[in-house]
């Protein structure tokens, strides 16, 4: 049985972030290709949350 659990996007920046950093340190060969994952990750991460958190509200306002 498989349930689908919607997350918040804080939670699912997480998750992003933290599964990404796994498969980084599996994967990369030296601490340039470490790092230069990491950044990328962190950038991807922190798209998601503020593209979900700063979004326009009904009346044109900024809902924070």
């Amino acid at each position: 049985m498989r349930f689908h659990v919607k997350y918040s996007p804080q939670v699912g920046a997480v998750l992003l972030f933290v599964s990404g950093l796994i498969k980084l340190i599996n994967e990369c060969h030296d601490f340039y290709e470490l790092e230069k994952g990491i950044q990328e990750l962190t950038q991807k991460a922190c798209n998601q949350i503020f593209a979900t958190k700063f979004l326009p509200g009904r009346n044109g306002n900024i809902l924070i």
